[in-house]
Parts: C-alpha cells; sequence; structure tokens
C-alpha cells in the first residue's frame, strides 16, 4: 500500500508541479522496485513495465501493452542491481521531477517512473515532454533490458491493471 500511494503521488505531482524542480540527491544502493507508465487518452497504459517482490519473496517482472491484462514474469534475482546500475551509469537521479512543453497542451502522452530505494527513490514524469537525450536514453535502455526479459521468456502469471487502482 505504501509504494502505491508512493506512486500516485508521484504522478500526481510530476502532473500539477511547476516547471521542474531536481530529483533526490544521488541514491546508493539497489533499488527496491521499479516502475514505468507511458500512456496516452486510453484508459490503460501503452506500455507499462513493473519490477517488485511477490508476497512470497519472489522477484517479478510485470509487463502490459494497451489493455488490462498484466503478463507476470519470474526476474532474475540480480535484476534490481542491474537497474541501479543502468541508473548510476545514465545518471538518472539527474531527472528532474517533472517535464512539460512551453505551452499548456490538454492531451498527448504521459510517463512516469518510479525507481524505489529503501529510503529514497527517484520519481520523474512527463506530460508531452521528455528529459534531455541523456537521460531518456537511460529510461530506454532499461526498459530494453526488461524488453529482452519478457521476449525472451514465457509469462508465469496473469494480473489486471483493475487490480491494481486504489
Amino acid at each position: 500500500m505504501k509504494r502505491l500511494i508512493l506512486i500516485v503521488a508521484a504522478m500526481f505531482g510530476s502532473l500539477f508541479s511547476g516547471c521542474g524542480s531536481p530529483a533526490p540527491k544521488f541514491v546508493e544502493g539497489t533499488p527496491t522496485g521499479y516502475l514505468y507508465s507511458y500512456s496516452g487518452m486510453m484508459a490503460y497504459p501503452i506500455e507499462w513495465y513493473c519490477v517488485e517482490k511477490s508476497e512470497d519473496g519472489e522477484l517479478h517482472l510485470l509487463y502490459s501493452n494497451g489493455g488490462p491484462d498484466i503478463s507476470v514474469y519470474q526476474a532474475p534475482s540480480d535484476l534490481l542491481e542491474r537497474i541501479g546500475a543502468m541508473v548510476r551509469e545514465h545518471k538518472l537521479y539527474k531527472l528532474e521531477s517533472s517535464y512539460h512543453p512551453p505551452m499548456q497542451v490538454m492531451d498527448g502522452y504521459m510517463w512516469h517512473i518510479a525507481i524505489e530505494y529503501e529510503k529514497d527513490g527517484i520519481w520523474s514524469g512527463g506530460s508531452n515532454a521528455r528529459p534531455p537525450k541523456e537521460l531518456s536514453a537511460g529510461i530506454a535502455a532499461i526498459n530494453s533490458y526488461l524488453k529482452g526479459f519478457i521476449d525472451s521468456g514465457e509469462p508465469v502469471g496473469q494480473d489486471s491493471h483493475m487490480n491494481r487502482r486504489p
């Protein structure tokens, strides 16, 4: 529940905050969770990734692309360590809390990222605007890495976005 509250707060914060502010300072250690969502004006995200521990302690990679269904994959035990290394390599701790175009746009695309750590995290998002190329490339690198596991594996279960709404 705490994770859901943090993610919802990050999403609303990125939508309603000002021009953007610095993300938290450099975050050390291994992430405890990862979430990325890219969506338009539809009910479900166009692309959605989530890495989390299940109730039984297993690490799972969850993926959805355009519908209510979420595919659940068994993730390698070092996946969050690898994500942490990519965060440091691409300096994603430099992400601002939000990105918006100079003019107000009422429709279009939104994205959100939450990289959770034990005591802190990196939360960012945007509406019709992306971070600088270097930071966007870092997000894309993580998502591409996750997509590699999805493309080479078989789901071990299913979930639904409807089960994850507050």
